[in-house]
Parts: structure tokens; sequence; C-alpha cells
């Protein structure tokens, strides 16, 4: 399954998440399993697969609240 996110919700509200605790977009790859072709599509606005979104959520520490908006 697929979230449809846009252009200001999981990119916008991932980043603040990674901004608030001294991080970048690079370790989301770095470290949280994430290849750069999924960070890069999560720039753009497109949907992600709940997998990404684990992911996302162990390594930053949070809930899918936390990192994202619903349309």
């Amino acid at each position: 399954q697929t979230h449809k996110t846009d252009s200001d919700g999981l990119a916008e509200l991932c980043i603040k998440s990674l901004i608030e605790k001294g991080l970048q977009k690079q370790d989301l790859v770095n470290h949280a399993g994430l290849s750069s072709a999924t960070v890069a599509k999560m720039g753009r606005g497109e949907p992600v697969s709940n997998k990404v979104l684990v992911k996302i959520c162990d390594y930053l520490e949070c809930n899918v609240n936390d990192i994202m908006s619903y349309e």
C-alpha cells in the first residue's frame, strides 16, 4: 500500500524532523536504509510505501503522524 503525499506533506515534515535532530536527507540513505531515489521521490511529493514510512519513523524515533499529512 502507498500513501499519497503533497509537496508540503511528507517531505516538509520529514525535513523538519531531520533538522530538529541535526540530521540531513542523506542520513535517510546512509542510516535508515532508503535509496536516494526514494528520498528524491518524497521530495517531489510522490507516493511512498508503508515500508518506507516505517523505516523513516524507526530512524527518527517518531510515529507516522509526525512526518505525514493526509490529503
